[in-house]
């Protein structure tokens, strides 16, 4: 349950995805424009409900939240396959970097899609690579995936909050985890949780 209220910080239906060199549609600047903006609108309404529940606390999480997060995941979710399906995964070059940021926020919280972030994150990789995407949002979908396949995560992401001590989820090989962090530009483990206290108040 945590899991869909953590990743806030920093439905499923079936598409054609193109390869990643074509899509099916010339993005115009208007239609550039367009999907910036609906973007910026899936990401307010997701963070909307996920700053009501982290203002009422927690420890507060009703079976009700959870299922509104969903609701709200669910729908963001549909929306990004129609746009990759229609433009190809390469419209990540074209958004501005609000846009893009909202993009991932909303691929990573496809939780009850993990084909799909498993396909995002295979196409992913090849804009890590390129230096177009951020290693934080790399090692976030990576984390969670090898999690909701009951594996341990890599890069320490993904935490739980228990009587307000921030505890990562299992990890893999703990002691080469600032190594893996450090490749893809992520602070020590150590900070990590520091910025987690400080922005969740626990300390």
């Amino acid at each position: 349950m945590k899991n869909l209220i953590i990743c806030f910080l920093v439905a499923t239906f079936s598409f054609l995805f193109h390869p990643s060199g074509h899509a099916s549609e010339k993005l115009s600047e208007k239609i550039i424009n367009k999907l910036e903006a609906e973007i910026i609108v899936m990401v307010k309404r997701e963070q909307a409900i996920r700053s009501k529940i982290s203002k009422a606390g927690f420890s507060n999480v009703t079976a009700k939240d959870v299922e509104n997060i969903q609701i709200v995941d669910n729908k963001n979710t549909s929306k990004i396959k129609e746009i990759i399906a229609l433009h190809g995964w390469e419209v990540i070059e074209h958004l501005d970097n609000g846009a893009k940021d909202g993009l991932l926020l909303i691929i990573e919280h496809s939780d009850e899609d993990i084909e799909f972030q498993k396909t995002a994150l295979d196409e992913l990789s090849l804009f890590f690579e390129k230096g177009q995407i951020k290693g934080q949002d790399f090692a976030i979908l990576t984390d969670k995936i090898l999690l909701a396949e009951t594996r341990k995560q890599l890069y320490g992401t993904q935490v739980e909050i228990k009587n307000g001590i921030i505890t990562p989820y299992p990890i893999e090989d703990k002691k080469k985890l600032d190594e893996r962090r450090k490749s893809l530009n992520l602070p020590a483990m150590s900070k990590y949780i520091k910025i987690l206290e400080e922005f969740y108040k626990t300390k």
